[in-house]
């Protein structure tokens, strides 16, 4: 068996993050000779930097992290995308009423420089606020910030909200407000890419084919079982509400939000690039072989 440490953007994992855990229990993992251990850190920054350290061979991170990353001079490359599509909402507490009234308010995300940060700083600008003008609080995954929003200790966060009871009960109560989401906002920056280090792709492409082809294979079970695979999924997510799950799951599935085809066409990365690049994350837009080899993925789907 090939040991491989996989990396997860959020701790605890979220609905949208838990995918990992469809193969890896539906043993599909063990099945191409593969025993994968799953880490869970708090944020797409911390995440990359242990693939950086070594104490992890790929990670899931932000849509935006790895572009901000690989322009910085890591050695990383995208290999797919398991959530090509965004699932976060911007939600804020109910006095709130319109984005613009987000001046001077406190903003949870789950660690500085984590996707929420990055892409809520770029909403704001949108209209007309400015980010310096908020305070960004660290508080960790998604139900812990959404606590502290309900308890008034922050004023706005983002979110996946599918299977978040207490703020879905706050919402119908008129006590919590969506107030746009990064779908809308962002429809050509996914929510997640895979990415690992050049040396990975260079001394272990066999791995990564395979890691691969067991992953896709869960999301793919998933999407045929959602009933299944929110059973999983409610393993792995803390407090989670077994028929909520299920509703969440489904929601996911009619969404469309799992990359089947690994997520990263050529056109997809140069229009993630330019979205980033307009908001003026992105110094300039790179040619999608530089950041990114999708040869691995099509070696998976392919069967080789």
């Amino acid at each position: 068996m090939t040991k491989v440490r996989y990396g997860l953007p959020t701790s605890p994992p979220a609905i949208s993050t838990v995918g990992i855990y469809f193969a890896l229990d539906n043993g599909f993992f063990e099945e191409e000779g593969l025993e994968v251990e799953v880490v869970p850190y708090p944020g797409s920054t911390t995440a990359t930097r242990a693939l950086l350290s070594r104490d992890a061979d790929i990670v899931m991170t932000g849509g935006d992290s790895a572009y901000l990353a690989w322009q910085n001079g890591a050695p990383i490359k995208i290999i797919s995308s398991p959530v090509s599509k965004g699932t976060d909402v911007l939600v804020a507490s109910g006095d709130i009423q319109t984005i613009a009234d987000l001046a001077g308010k406190r903003f949870a995300i789950s660690d500085p420089g984590s996707t929420a940060e990055v892409l809520g700083k770029i909403i704001l600008e949108r209209n007309d606020v400015d980010p310096n003008s908020l305070e960004f609080v660290s508080i960790g995954s998604p139900p812990d910030r959404i606590r502290a929003m309900l308890a008034g200790q922050v004023d706005v966060t983002a979110a996946t909200i599918l299977i978040l009871q207490p703020i879905l009960d706050a919402i119908e109560a008129g006590d919590a407000r969506v107030l746009t989401s990064f779908a809308e906002e962002f429809p050509d920056i996914p929510l997640a890419y895979n990415i690992t280090r050049d040396d990975v792709i260079a001394e272990q492409r066999d791995m990564l084919v395979r890691f691969l082809r067991a992953e896709i294979r869960g999301y793919e079970w998933a999407t045929e079982n959602p009933a299944e695979a929110a059973a999983i999924a409610a393993k792995y997510i803390p407090e989670s509400d077994p028929e909520l799950m299920v509703v969440g799951m489904e929601g996911l599935v009619d969404l469309d939000v799992y990359g089947l085809d690994g997520g990263i066409a050529g056109d997809q990365i140069t229009k993630s690039q330019e979205a980033l690049q307009s908001t003026g994350r992105l110094r300039a837009v790179s040619e999608p072989a530089d950041v990114s080899d999708p040869s691995i993925v099509e070696e998976a789907l392919s069967g080789g």
